[in-house]
């Protein structure tokens, strides 16, 4: 049999019986191998655990902004400083700056 020139999205091709009880593949494309960086993996890691604390800072933040406006009309605005200040420690935390850099 002659090889083919299939477009590189093909990934197999397969003829089915008619009875449907076996499958005979004709072609099968070779997976791609990954590579694993190992100067990138610190890189990543820090990135995700940095995204993280992105998300739990601004849920947190949210959370008390919420209980701030229910207590008083303008409790959030009363409240900002602080919220940000909790929100901001819990962040730090997260992320695990040491305690001499936070500010």
């Amino acid at each position: 049999m002659q090889s083919l020139r299939l477009s590189k999205k093909i990934r197999r091709i397969v003829i089915l019986s008619p009875e449907g009880g076996s499958a005979t593949t004709l072609y099968k494309a070779k997976g791609k191998k990954r590579k694993n960086s190992r100067t990138l993996k610190p890189v990543e890691k820090a990135m995700r655990r940095l995204g993280k604390a992105n998300s739990e800072y601004t849920s947190t933040y949210l959370k008390r902004h919420k209980k701030s406006s229910r207590k008083k009309r303008d409790g959030w605005l009363r409240d900002f400083n602080y919220n940000l200040h909790r929100a901001a420690r819990k962040h730090a935390k997260v992320v695990k700056i040491p305690r001499a850099l936070r500010v």
